[in-house]
């Protein structure tokens, strides 16, 4: 008799109890729902992502070539400065034996000069 007494009472204990189950139960459906939704919309997007990889491997051989590239480009750079500049050094004492030999020539002129004014002032007199 206690059973039914209890029973009819709103707010008792069992009353309780039922309603928290049915809370839990309604969570635990809401819950399996939300896991199917999110395995649903992964196997979705999964495409998607393993295209996203493939085109980030791509990119990282690309950059891995450029920079490879890059450091053939810095090299034959460096080689190429260096070759400038020993030719611009052979090129410099070049012009310098060349203004040597000029100045050379120019002095040997003045020489020839003088020599050509001393005859035909000899030869006017």
């Amino acid at each position: 008799m206690s059973n039914d007494s209890t029973d009819k009472i709103p707010n008792s204990l069992e009353n309780k109890m039922d309603r928290l189950i049915v809370v839990v139960e309604s969570m635990d459906n809401r819950l399996t729902n939300l896991e199917a939704t999110v395995e649903q919309r992964l196997r979705a997007t999964q495409p998607i992502w393993e295209a996203v990889q493939k085109d980030l491997a791509e990119v990282k051989q690309d950059l891995a070539e450029v920079k490879h590239d890059l450091a053939e480009v810095k090299h034959d750079l460096a080689e190429f400065r260096a070759n400038t500049e020993k030719a611009f050094r052979t090129i410099d004492r070049r012009m310098e034996k060349q203004i040597g030999e000029f100045e050379r020539l120019h002095a040997y002129q003045r020489d020839l000069e003088d020599r050509v004014d001393r005859i035909e002032k000899l030869s006017s007199t």
